[in-house]
């Protein structure tokens, strides 16, 4: 599409929806965006399903172990690849940016597609999956809603289950750190640290060179160990563009500040890492020096402002 080609206009925002049928054994996600005419369709999504989804089964089959399997995990056309893992067969609605084209997709990952106009079809692109019966789970609301808040709840556009908005928290740490009110920040350390409490102090830290780092950290009132509770868990998630990578990952801080919760964002950190990459990658060291000497100079500066008040 051209940046200078007319758009259509639409009834929806630039959501995602989501819906699930039990009954048909169905999951759909729909965009209302630029979609794609015929000729995109055949290139970006028949080309994927041709020469991709053979050979992406077979590369996840022979994979040993996760570690490999997850280096597949982030590269072009995985995530419609992997629509063939969990269903029987695949179709696309579409409708390009100018309106002008309406297409049918389908296909059943054998190598081979079918592609027809349609009626009927939104500005954007629907996919449906008819889920196979080992994966029929994934046509379980309550299921979808989990993963969605687990992975995906932070992504810049709102996402509709079954016309219910799930992803009402924003992401906080990307946001300007002078915008952001002391009640935004109680509400969102609650939410990530499953805490009841306020924190006593956070660093809201951005950076862009020589790394891309958001990273929003709160030391907690309370520490469980002190009262004799078990050992606390370290309680960072890492994320890159808002996608979740590792929950309360042992590697972005070291564990003597398991304490501490928040979240580590940055850009630079590939969407395919395996934890075991985690833990071997100089990036993800580079990173954890760079907030360790961050933490502690705010720690610093804390103790300072506390000493002037007493």
């Amino acid at each position: 599409m051209n940046t200078n080609d007319e758009v259509i206009t639409c009834d929806h925002g630039l959501e995602i929806h989501i819906r699930t049928d039990a009954e048909k054994k169905t999951i759909s996600i729909q965009d209302f965006g630029i979609g794609m005419n015929e000729t995109e369709l055949a290139d970006n999504i028949g080309t994927i399903a041709r020469s991709g989804s053979k050979a992406f089964l077979s590369k996840m089959a022979e994979a040993e172990d996760s570690s490999k399997a997850s280096s597949i995990i982030g590269q072009f056309g995985v995530g419609f690849y992997s629509s063939f893992m969990v269903s029987d067969n695949v179709e696309v609605f579409t409708q390009n940016a100018a309106g002008d084209q309406s297409m049918y997709w389908k296909a059943d990952g054998t190598g081979s597609y079918s592609m027809s106009p349609a009626d009927g079809v939104s500005r954007g692109t629907k996919v449906v999956l008819h889920l196979n019966d080992d994966t029929k789970e994934f046509c379980d609301a309550y299921t979808v809603e989990r993963i969605i808040k687990r992975y995906s709840n932070f992504v810049s556009f709102p996402i509709f289950l079954n016309g219910k908005e799930i992803n009402t928290v924003g992401a906080l740490w990307a946001e300007n750190p002078r915008s952001i009110s002391d009640e935004q920040h109680d509400a969102f350390y609650k939410y990530i640290a499953n805490a009841y409490d306020t924190p006593m102090c956070k660093l809201h830290f951005l950076a862009d060179v020589p790394l891309s780092i958001q990273a929003l950290f709160y030391v907690p009132e309370r520490h469980s160990e002190r009262f004799g509770g078990g050992r606390m868990e370290q309680g960072v998630s890492v994320y890159s563009r808002k996608v979740l990578i590792q929950q309360k990952s042992k590697d972005i801080l070291p564990e003597w500040l398991r304490f501490v919760k928040g979240v580590v964002d940055s850009e630079d950190i590939p969407l395919h890492i395996s934890r075991e990459n985690m833990q071997d990658s100089q990036l993800i060291k580079r990173i954890n020096t760079t907030l360790v000497k961050r933490l502690i100079l705010s720690s610093k500066n804390f103790l300072r402002r506390i000493m002037k008040n007493i």
